[in-house]
Order: C-alpha cells, then sequence, then structure tokens
C-alpha cells in the first residue's frame, strides 16, 4: 500500500501569531482610507479617488476575517430523556434520531452516525484510485459504506477502463475491516449523475463526497464529523491542499493560487456559517439535504443546457437553503493539481463558468438580507472597481501626470497584499513538504499575484461572458494526472 502523506492544522497559538501581522496591517490601513475620505469631505483634499479607494478596501472583508477562524470541536454531550430507534441511534424525547434532527449530541452521539463516502471515477489513475481507497479505509473514524460509481472510463483507444485490480482489492480489504462497499460502472452522463445513482437511495446519516484523485488524511473523517454536532449545520467543506505539490512550476504556482479561496475566502465565510462553495474534493453533507435534491440536481439546467458542473456549488446550496455551511479546516485532503498548462486552462474555465452560474443562482434565490446576497454583490463591485480605477485615473488631468508613482505605489500594496495572503501557507503543517519549500514558495507569492492580475482575471471576464457553455465537463478526456508523476 502506498505511504499517506499527513497533515494538521496549525495551533491555536501559532494562528495568532501569523495573524498578528495581517489584522495590525489592516486596521492602518482601513484607518488611512478612513482619514483619507474625511479629509476630501472637508474640502482639505483636492483628490477624488478617496471613496473608491476605501470602498475597494472594505471589499477585502474576508481577508482579516479568515483569521478567525478554529476547527470546530465536538461539546459534551446535552443531557436528554432518550431513548433508541430501530438502527440503535440516540433520540429526543419526540422519537427523532436527535444525532441527525436536533440536540447537541457530542463526541459519542458522532460516532453512531453512518457515514457513507461516495467516490466518481472517469478516466482516473490507478495508482492514484488506488490511494484514494486505501486512505478511506485507513480513516481513524472508520466509515460504514464506500460506493465507487465508474462513469463509463475508456482508455485512450476507446476500449473501457474497468480497474479490475483495484476492485478486487478494495473488496478484500473492506470485508476485513467490516466496511460494506458497492462497485457499479455506468455508462458516461457525468458526475452529478454517477452521485446520485447510489446516494439518491443510500440510508446513511452522512453522506462524504470524495473525488478519485485525491487522499484523505487519516483524520479527515473524524474532524469532518465534529462540526454536525451542532444540529444547524448541513454541510461541511473539508481543507484541500495539493498533493503533487512539487511536481513542476505550474503545481508549485496552483498551490499559492488556491490559498485566497481555500484558506481565505471559505475560512472567512465559515466564520459566519454561510461557505458557498464546498470543495468536491472533500465535502460532507447531511444526508437528507442530499436525497431531498435527487432528481432535481443532476438535471439542472442553464439556458436550456444541461449544467455538468459545479456539481459542489450546487449541493452547497442545498445545504445553505437548509441550514448553516462551514469549513473544518482540520478535515484535510491532498489532491492531484493539474501538471500540464491546457488541463489547468480547461481546469480554470470550468470553475469560472459554473461560479458564473451559481452567483445568478444566490441573487435570484438568496435572500436580500442574507450575507451571501451581499457578499456575491461585493464581488462583482470589486470586478467593476478594478477596471473602473485605472480608467479613472487615466482619464482624470491630475493623476495622468503621475501615473508612474501611482503604479508604482499600486505594485507595493499589491505585493504586501500577496505575502499577507501567503501567511495563510503556514496555517497547515504537512510531512510531504520541508520548511525550506514552504519558505521558497512564500517568497514567490507575489508570481502568484501577478499571474491572477494579467490571466485569470481577464480569463474570469471571459468565462463570464460565456457562461452558458456548461454542458461539457471539459477537463478529463484520459489520464491526465498520474501518482507516479508527483
Amino acid at each position: 500500500m502506498p505511504d499517506l502523506p499527513r497533515a494538521w492544522h496549525a495551533r491555536p497559538w501559532f494562528l495568532v501569531l501569523l495573524g498578528v501581522v495581517p489584522l495590525t496591517g489592516f486596521a492602518a490601513w482601513g484607518i488611512a482610507h478612513t482619514v483619507a475620505v474625511l479629509r476630501d469631505l472637508g474640502g482639505a483634499s483636492g483628490g477624488f479617488m478617496s471613496v473608491p479607494w476605501l470602498v475597494s478596501f472594505l471589499l477585502l472583508w474576508w481577508v482579516p476575517l479568515a483569521w478567525l477562524e478554529r476547527p470546530r470541536t465536538t461539546p459534551a454531550a446535552v443531557p436528554a430523556d432518550r431513548g433508541t430507534d430501530a438502527r440503535g441511534r440516540g433520540t429526543d424525547a419526540a422519537g427523532r434520531a436527535s444525532d441527525v434532527a436536533g440536540g447537541t449530541p457530542g463526541a459519542a452521539g458522532l460516532d453512531v452516525l453512518s457515514v457513507t463516502v461516495q467516490i466518481p471515477v472517469y478516466n482516473e489513475d490507478p495508482a492514484a484510485l488506488r490511494a484514494c481507497l486505501h486512505s478511506v479505509l485507513v480513516q481513524s473514524r472508520p466509515v460504514d459504506r464506500i460506493r465507487v460509481v465508474d462513469d463509463g472510463s475508456h482508455a485512450p483507444d476507446g476500449t473501457p477502463m474497468t480497474y479490475d485490480d483495484v476492485r478486487a482489492e478494495l473488496t478484500e480489504r473492506a470485508a476485513v475491516r467490516g466496511v460494506e462497499t458497492t462497485w457499479d460502472r455506468t455508462p458516461n452522463r457525468g458526475k452529478r449523475h454517477a452521485q446520485m445513482h447510489v446516494l439518491a437511495h443510500d440510508d446513511a446519516d452522512i453522506f462524504v463526497t470524495l473525488d478519485s484523485d485525491s487522499v484523505l488524511d487519516a483524520d479527515a473523517v473524524a474532524e469532518g464529523l465534529r462540526p454536525f454536532a451542532d444540529p444547524a449545520v448541513q454541510s461541511v467543506a473539508g481543507q484541500v491542499i495539493v498533493l503533487n505539490h512539487d511536481a513542476n512550476v505550474l503545481t508549485r504556482l496552483i498551490n499559492l493560487l488556491y490559498l485566497p479561496f481555500t484558506r481565505g475566502l471559505r475560512s472567512a465565510q465559515s466564520v459566519l456559517g454561510r461557505v458557498t462553495i464546498n470543495s468536491g474534493t472533500l465535502a460532507f453533507y447531511r444526508a437528507e439535504v442530499v436525497r431531498g435534491a435527487a432528481g432535481v440536481y443532476e438535471h439542472e439546467r442553464f439556458r436550456g443546457r444541461p449544467m455538468q458542473m459545479n456539481d459542489d456549488s450546487m449541493l452547497t446550496f442545498y445545504a445553505l437553503c437548509a441550514g448553516d455551511t462551514v469549513h473544518q479546516p482540520s478535515s484535510l485532503v491532498f489532491t492531484l493539481a493539474p501538471q500540464r498548462w491546457s488541463h489547468y486552462l480547461r481546469q480554470q474555465m470550468r470553475w469560472m463558468r459554473g461560479t458564473t452560474v451559481r452567483h445568478l443562482w444566490w441573487l435570484r434565490y438568496m435572500p436580500l438580507t442574507g450575507i451571501v446576497f451581499w457578499t456575491t454583490v461585493a464581488e462583482y463591485l470589486h470586478i467593476v472597481l478594478g477596471l473602473a480605477i485605472p480608467l479613472a485615473l487615466v482619464a482624470n488631468p491630475d493623476y495622468r501626470d503621475h501615473l508612474r508613482t501611482v503604479a508604482a505605489l499600486g505594485a507595493c500594496v499589491g505585493v504586501a497584499m500577496s505575502y499577507l495572503m501567503a501567511l495563510r501557507l503556514f496555517t497547515v503543517g504537512r510531512t510531504d513538504m520541508r520548511t525550506r519549500q514552504a519558505l521558497l514558495l512564500f517568497a514567490a507569492a507575489p508570481l502568484a499575484a501577478l499571474w491572477r492580475a494579467v490571466f485569470l482575471r481577464p480569463l474570469y471576464l471571459y468565462a463570464m461572458v460565456t457562461c452558458h457553455r456548461v454542458s461539457r465537463w471539459g477537463t478529463r478526456d484520459n489520464v491526465e494526472v498520474d501518482l507516479a508523476t508527483r
């Protein structure tokens, strides 16, 4: 069996030390912007850009808030008049399974929750799939059921890829551990159909969605279940880290590019209990949320076309409608990132188009008084200001003669911001990354910021305009990343 890496979330005292710099910097920056606005409003300055600068600063609300995130722990169980149901789960006075529907179950209550892990497979590297399944079997908190669905995998010449050896190995090892397994092969219809092929009628309490190119940390399931001690929590996002982090220049860059979302925006949203997109790489759901979406989730359409992307954000949307959605930074999963630029480009287009469609859903269906609606508005306002402010500077004669100075100052701010965001790199420790590698990544943070500004931002604008192209998955026609080359 492959040797699996380990990862862990940093200790609270270390997070406090790391967070002092960005929180202090943002406080000072905010005060400076506010003073500038007050001076302009009082006529003490002839500048006209102070208000847009302040608004731009406020739209980065999530950067300091992310530092307040902490892993959710399991409280002591609350005593209640409880019996047991037919499956041996504790019930409250009304006869409901309080581990799922109410109460505060504590660690013992979480232990009796039945857990199904669903893994959709399509043209996956056999070694990566074997490592994925192995990581599920060796969890410190055992799962009850593993359900693999091969969505019509095929070799480059069109012949079926059946993974017979991997399947036989899983069946044998799972039987020894008392874990139920199923392995189905279906015609290729997409990830959503592969998931609901088995989850629509599965009777587990918690569903775990796991990508086949990902490897769980040994405590990922145990940590991912902890937030469900709060009955309001409907879904939990695991924290994603790059497995093949040192394969080439692209995977090193992706390490940094993942940070603003996986350890930035998502962490800040979790503090508010309103995570909008769980990563499909690893996510936990109350099963009734997923079962309740069966028949609708698989057949989502946009502008008359079947939606084949952003399955993770749609499941999160259902969870948002039912209650709280959070991120558990101590539930860690390693994933294989694209190692070729063509693969990376197709992945980004898929993510960006799908996110644009989901933004439209949030604006239409989320409450006007809710956080999700207004943070979506804020994101679009940030895009507009990012285009409008440079144009205003060029158009205004008072600034036109000083564009070089303004550009230099903007570059300095951008470099500082990139390093403040890159500090989040050190919130996770891992056995497969040496300190020297982490420090080199941190030093390269401005390059990731430059790539984001020069390439990803224009690409996002193009994806927004072409967001109707949602009917193709667009990432994998054959095995594109293998475990051996990581």
